[in-house]
C-alpha cells in the first residue's frame, strides 16, 4: 500500500504514462507519508469514453489513491493535494 490507479483518455497522445506514474510516486514519497518501494501504481488508456454528450475533443486524467485506514484527514488530503500540484505543474492534459 498505496495503490495509484490512474485512467487518461486516449486522445492524449502525447501523454508518457511512465513518466507520468513515476512523477506521481515522487509527489507522494515527497509527502514524507510513503516508501518509495510500497508504492504500487498502474495506469489504463480508456479508447472509449464519452465526456459530456458533446463531440468535441476533451480530455482527462483521473487518479485514484487507496491507502490503509489509519491516515488522519489533513495526511490524506496533503497526499491528494500534492498529486494535483504534480498534475498541474507538468501539464499532461495536452
Amino acid at each position: 500500500m498505496p495503490h495509484l490507479i490512474v485512467n487518461y483518455s486516449a486522445n492524449l497522445t502525447e501523454l508518457n504514462p511512465h513518466q507520468l506514474l513515476k512523477d506521481a510516486n515522487i509527489a507522494l514519497v515527497e509527502t514524507d507519508l510513503f516508501v518509495a518501494h510500497d508504492i504500487k501504481s498502474r495506469a489504463f488508456k480508456d479508447e472509449v469514453f464519452l465526456i459530456g454528450l458533446n463531440e468535441t475533443e476533451e480530455a482527462y486524467i483521473h487518479l485514484k489513491l487507496y491507502i490503509l485506514s489509519g491516515r488522519t484527514q489533513a495526511q490524506k488530503q496533503a497526499a491528494g493535494a500534492a498529486l494535483l500540484r504534480q498534475l498541474e505543474q507538468k501539464s499532461y492534459m495536452q
